[in-house]
């Protein structure tokens, strides 16, 4: 609401608490690299997944926010040699795109891929299994559908404005897609 012409956050509904994000994202990159390199998550070794998941962080920011259109991952090796066992691979916009836009931020709200992020359970925090955040979030709205009604005083409970927060929502193509993914679910 407005309230002497700046706006006045007033909470309606909460949430579940989902642990979602920029991280989950990473973990799903990781795991496609990881695939492309014949490894698994698993099996590469805390220090060597802690690295992946770091590079494809930086290149997963880089490209959503239109900086460059790829980027280059290079695990180093443990061996006696220069550059014994080291591991090479290529993250492309299309990677990086299909993964955060199709898993994370579908327009539908539906995750278009059936592959899950791979987390590092070790942590024992509770990772939601369905990554489509859209999804999550058109839910949320339904839920909450007739206390929105009942607090604005309209039948019509399509939000005016979004805040978003968090590093992850940085980028603009991300922004983009929630509020199309939003427009979509109420028919706008």
């Amino acid at each position: 609401r407005e309230a002497d012409g700046s706006p006045r956050f007033e909470r309606i509904a909460v949430g579940d608490h989902l642990i979602l994000g920029g991280d989950n994202m990473d973990f799903s990159i990781a795991g496609s690299v990881a695939g492309q390199l014949g490894k698994t998550p698993q099996a590469m070794g805390r220090n060597d997944w802690k690295a992946l998941c770091h590079q494809c962080r930086q290149i997963k920011e880089r490209i959503l926010e239109g900086k460059s259109d790829s980027g280059r991952i290079t695990i180093m090796g443990a061996g006696s040699g220069l550059i014994s066992g080291t591991m090479t691979a290529r993250v492309d916009r299309s990677m990086v795109e299909a993964v955060v836009l199709d898993r994370f931020f579908p327009h539908s709200g539906i995750c278009e891929q059936t592959e899950q992020p791979t987390g590092d359970a070790s942590w024992g925090l509770p990772y939601e299994a369905d990554t489509a955040i859209t999804g999550h979030l058109a839910r949320f709205l339904n839920r909450h559908r007739e206390a929105v009604q009942a607090a604005i005083g309209r039948d019509q409970t399509a939000p005016d404005l979004i805040l978003f927060n968090g590093g992850a929502l940085k980028a603009t193509i991300l922004r983009s897609r929630i509020q199309e993914a939003l427009k979509q679910h109420f028919s706008l």
